[in-house]
């Protein structure tokens, strides 16, 4: 039984256990500079947010820490809301994979 997240909580990326949709990567930068509300991540290991924020960097994103564990994530070649969140998840899962362990959740911004 699938288990609904927190209210707030677009996905829960337990390790070994998320989908995220495909890439769309292809579709260029965004052709406007419209800003969609930025998501936050939270992970379960603090001492990793560095690690996560350059990653995510790496990825094109852009991400700045909040807290301790967490950090505030836009993806500025998104043309859509929905296409930021699928991108961010996806940069994410890659990088709870190669932190095995590592529990994160993706949440709207605030």
């Amino acid at each position: 039984m699938r288990r609904t997240p927190p209210a707030g909580v677009l996905v829960e990326l337990a390790p070994g256990r998320a989908t995220v949709g495909r890439s769309a990567r292809e579709f260029g930068p965004r052709k406007s500079d419209t800003r969609f509300v930025a998501l936050t991540v939270e992970i379960t290991r603090s001492d990793l947010i560095a690690d996560l924020i350059a990653a995510l960097g790496r990825g094109g994103c852009e991400a700045i820490q909040t807290a301790r564990s967490a950090c505030r994530v836009d993806y500025p070649l998104a043309d859509t809301e929905r296409e930021a969140e699928l991108e961010i998840a996806f940069f994410l899962r890659a990088w709870q994979l190669a932190h095995p362990g590592v529990g994160a959740t993706l949440a709207n911004g605030t």
